[in-house]
């Protein structure tokens, strides 16, 4: 009874329900996705993003809406009408609107993607943090004249203890502090002079190349439909340029998504489906490889969960842009679509196959700016809640960004060293449930990122965040 006693006082009364969504990669969804209609509804509202977020010079929007209307009606309406729930698309006229629709991009999303962080806080930052490097003295900070990004850089240099602040005027400074009654706490207009003081700042440490950071360029996929001579060429090309380890493996992998068609396999059920001597780096590195081949052999792909499929079924998650048919249109909807677009005259260069993605515009190729914006949205984000999970992120960014989408832009903050990551892997038992009286779960923490079902990353921004 006594111990019962201690636990109940020692222990709080509320309990974390299990909840998959907190992993990274959530494997209930998979079966969810595996229905087509749903996966149908999440690549058009992928791909009704690209339309939308396509620069206006090279977005033809009668082929859009051709590629629109090979969607089923019902697909249609259904995506739409949670587009519209969501708050992601309102009903405006005048406006640049979804190809055959009125439907536009609403305040919300605009809102949630560009984040709180000020304007050019990140460009502000660096300007100001190259002007301190280039002087040999003492500079002049007058708080009348800071900019945010200015203060985003002082606060980092302090932090990292590569910035000396000084008075710039020490003995009058004094002696006025000397001057003031202190018998009170706050801080009333009489006492505003307290922090009303001029200081000189001055670099301390200075690196050559810290703004010339690495920046990874946007990995061009180059997918391709390949008929059974094509793909066994490709495939033997591809295991020449490999070791014998690496061959191996990759005729293991190639073979089970093979297996799997249009389903495809998560990272975790490969690696279930694998020899425990294969790490898991192995597997992550050579399923790269064969990504980003010339032509790829596999492609990431998925929207609510993250997947892996050979590419003789890309086509089941890709929009093809050939043999498009032209669809009857109303003479009313031509006119509000020429309205609202540029005349293009010469023909736009399409790639056959695009996996929907939010930097990509519809003609398959990838618009820097917006990329570099998605990831200002990450490290907006993850300024503001330092820890943050990658199930959150994508929780708070899910109106513009698949989990895909989320994947692929951390990854590279985290190859830039503008984020740091640290993985938790939870062990769970399923059969047993929730109690106070129980032991805690165990769980271990690595910087290593591992191959599990019940893992959960945090991130957290590096001194170098604002040079991305």
């Amino acid at each position: 009874m006594t111990s019962g006693q201690m636990v109940l006082y020692n222990t709080p009364y509320t309990i974390r329900k299990y909840n998959m969504d907190k992993y990274d990669q959530p494997e209930y969804l998979l079966a969810t996705e595996n229905d087509n209609f749903q996966k149908q509804c999440a690549m058009y509202q992928s791909y009704a993003l690209m339309c939308l977020m396509t620069p206006i010079e090279v977005f033809d929007p009668f082929f859009s809406y051709s590629i629109l209307k090979k969607f089923p009606q019902r697909v249609h309406d259904e995506a739409v009408r949670k587009m519209h729930k969501k708050g992601i698309l309102v009903k405006r006229r005048g406006e640049r609107a979804l190809p055959g629709t009125l439907m536009s991009l609403a305040a919300k999303f605009f809102n949630v993607m560009v984040g709180q962080l000020p304007d050019n806080i990140f460009k502000q930052a660096v300007e100001y943090d190259k002007f301190l490097s280039s002087k040999d003295s003492k500079v002049h900070f007058s708080s009348e004249f800071v900019s945010s990004g200015m203060m985003a850089c002082v606060l980092n240099l302090l932090s990292e203890n590569k910035l000396s602040i000084t008075f710039t005027y020490p003995e009058r400074e004094i002696l006025r502090m000397e001057s003031l009654p202190m018998k009170l706490r706050s801080i009333g207009k009489q006492y505003q002079s307290l922090v009303s003081m001029e200081i000189d700042i001055e670099k301390v440490k200075k690196d050559d190349d810290e703004f010339m950071p690495y920046v990874p360029p946007i990995n061009k996929l180059n997918l391709k439909r390949l008929n059974a001579e094509e793909y066994k060429d490709v495939l033997s090309n591809f295991l020449l340029s490999q070791d014998e380890f690496f061959s191996v493996l990759a005729v293991k992998i190639v073979d089970l998504l093979y297996k799997e068609k249009e389903y495809g396999l998560s990272l975790y059920q490969i690696k279930t489906r694998l020899e425990d001597f294969y790490t898991d780096k192995d597997i992550t590195l050579l399923l790269e490889r064969l990504c980003l081949n010339n032509p790829a052999l596999v492609s990431r792909v998925g929207f609510n969960i993250v997947r892996y499929v050979h590419i003789d079924f890309i086509d089941q998650w890709a929009i093809i842009n050939k043999n498009i048919s032209v669809h009857s249109i109303s003479e009313k909807t031509k006119e509000r679509m020429t309205k609202t677009s540029a005349i293009i005259d010469t023909p736009m260069k399409r790639k056959e196959v695009v996996v929907p993605c939010l930097w990509t515009d519809v003609n398959g190729h990838s618009t820097d700016l917006i990329f570099k914006g998605c990831k200002e949205a990450i490290v907006d984000l993850v300024l503001r809640k330092p820890g943050i999970m990658e199930a959150d992120i994508y929780r708070h960014l899910s109106l513009g960004l698949t989990r895909n989408e989320v994947l692929r832009l951390l990854t590279d903050l985290v190859e830039q060293g503008v984020l740091k990551q640290t993985q938790i892997v939870i062990s769970f038992d399923h059969q047993s449930k929730p109690s106070i009286f129980k032991k805690r779960l165990p769980f271990r923490c690595t910087n290593n990122i591992a191959i599990e079902k019940t893992a959960l990353t945090c991130f957290w921004v590096t001194p170098s965040y604002y040079t991305l």
